[in-house]
Order: structure tokens, then C-alpha cells, then sequence
């Protein structure tokens, strides 16, 4: 499986989203950026970290997730990507 995690590039963008995937670090996005990797395993463990601010999924399946940031309350969402 393969997956893919952005960051949208706007003014409210973090300048370094940690994203791990089952423990181990993959990267650090910033505004814009992108991180992808391929999971031999049926199933695995996402986190997407950014200070005080956590995500954790388990994804059984490829995916594009998109890091956005609320606006009108502080907190970091991941969600799939728009096409």
C-alpha cells in the first residue's frame, strides 16, 4: 500500500508537520510539502504530530491525506486529499 501525506500552502500552514508511519519517522512537511511511502503490511499506523497538536489513523488501504488547519479554532485536520 502507499501513502501519501501534504500539507496545504496557505497562511495558517505549519512550517514542520512530523508524520510517522507505524513509529518510524517518514518526514517533516512544511507549507506544500509532501511526504509518501510504501507499507508491505495489510495495515499500519499513521501519526501526524505539530507541537500540542496529534492525529493517529490506522489505514488498511493507499491514501492521500491532506494536513489543514482550522481557522476559527486551533487544531490540525487530516482528511483525504481533493482531487
Amino acid at each position: 500500500m502507499k501513502i501519501t501525506v501534504m500539507q496545504v500552502n496557505n497562511e495558517l500552514a505549519s512550517t514542520g508537520v512530523s508524520v510517522y508511519v507505524d513509529g518510524q519517522l517518514l518526514g517533516s512537511i512544511g507549507p506544500g510539502g509532501s511526504v509518501s511511502a510504501s507499507v508491505d503490511a495489510p495495515a499500519c499506523r499513521l501519526l501526524v504530530e505539530c507541537g500540542v497538536y496529534r492525529q493517529e489513523l490506522t489505514l488498511e488501504q493507499s491514501a492521500v491525506l491532506q494536513v489543514s488547519w482550522g481557522l476559527t479554532t486551533p487544531e490540525m485536520i487530516v482528511s483525504p486529499a481533493k482531487k
